[in-house]
């Protein structure tokens, strides 16, 4: 029985972790590392996501790294963690700081990643000058010096997918690779059923949305304000009279944007819940389009639910991003653009 350290960032890295300790990795120890993840405050509001990192869920022991790496962190992690002797780690970002001095003050030697989103799939467009890259590198082993880390454990400044640790990829869609990978692994739709099927027997994918039909936007920063403007006018002007329109901001959407809403539309509903969208749309099969701009949720929305689920984009296929690999992604997945 192998010892498996599952660290994650963000909620899609929480749900990647989930999904893998109920599926593949059931019959294996396995232990949650929480490297101060995106919105981890409001957590705990959320049923879901407070199980999913609890070790009511299956984890062994949850251990809650929240703070940046400081020298009592550091102590912490070789006085409490060390001793496990993990066998295997299982990654959400191999170019987070706070992950790889996390791996190597437990002195691992390798690593496998988990899907993070858009960036997993392809990076070229995001690897920084070698010199930018080096310098960076050279501060983190020095920071590891000061917090008594010694370890060979390469470090990655360059891009998502480069540590040269990693011997390969858990993906949703790893058809869509285009960057090197040691080694492929599918998280296939028996491994993601099985893990939402474990939700729902405790109560905690309750449909709640009924009658209607149901639009998601999902907003995000790079939206140009205009841009979202525009397309909510038009899509509530032509809105048929059985459909209802969701608007989940971004994490890090501006206020003002939220306040737009409410103001114009109050009769769109404003989901701001930390959970993933796509748990969102596999308990709510009322939801039939998710409309964003490009976002990870448009290429994994219908693999994670197994439905048929309309995904639209609003970036320009035809612009001066026409050849924006991301948006080659979503063409791929069948993903719809306004305009087209």
């Amino acid at each position: 029985m192998a010892k498996n350290l599952f660290v994650v960032n963000s909620p899609l890295h929480l749900m990647s972790a989930f999904i893998l300790a109920n599926s593949k990795f059931v019959n294996d120890d396995n232990y949650l590392a929480l490297v101060h993840p995106h919105g981890f405050a409001k957590w705990k509001d959320c049923a879901v996501m407070s199980y999913m990192s609890s070790t009511e869920s299956g984890f062994k022991e949850v251990f809650s790294l929240v703070e940046k790496m400081n020298p009592q962190q550091v102590t912490f992690i070789k006085e409490k963690m060390k001793p496990l002797q993990f066998d295997e780690a299982f990654v959400g970002s191999d170019v987070n700081v706070a992950n790889q001095l996390l791996l190597s003050a437990l002195d691992m030697k390798h690593f496998y990643r988990l899907d993070d989103g858009m960036w997993s799939y392809y990076n070229e467009d995001r690897k920084r000058p070698y010199h930018k890259a080096k310098f960076h590198e050279m501060q983190i082993k020095l920071a590891a010096m000061t917090f008594g880390i010694s370890s060979d454990f390469p470090i990655n400044t360059i891009a998502m997918g480069e540590n040269k640790a990693g011997l390969g990829d858990y993906l949703f869609m790893p058809q869509l690779l285009k960057r090197k990978s040691p080694k492929v692994f599918d998280i296939d739709r028996s491994m993601i059923q099985t893990a939402m099927d474990k939700l729902a027997q405790i109560g905690l994918l309750e449909q709640e949305l009924y009658d209607y039909d149901y639009t998601v936007f999902l907003s995000q920063p790079i939206i140009p304000d205009v841009v979202e403007k525009q397309y909510l006018a038009n899509l509530m002007n032509n809105l048929p009279q059985n459909r209802k329109v969701i608007y989940k901001p971004h994490p890090n959407e501006k206020d003002e944007k939220i306040d737009y809403v409410k103001k114009n539309y109050p009769e769109i509903i404003i989901n701001d819940s930390k959970l993933p969208i796509e748990i969102i749309l596999t308990k709510e099969p009322c939801i039939k389009e998710v409309v964003s701009y490009q976002t990870t949720t448009l290429i994994i929305a219908n693999k994670v639910t197994g439905r048929d689920i309309k995904c639209v984009s609003l970036a320009n296929p035809n612009g001066k991003n026409k050849y924006n690999a991301y948006i080659g992604l979503m063409k791929e997945t069948g993903v719809e653009f306004v305009g087209e």
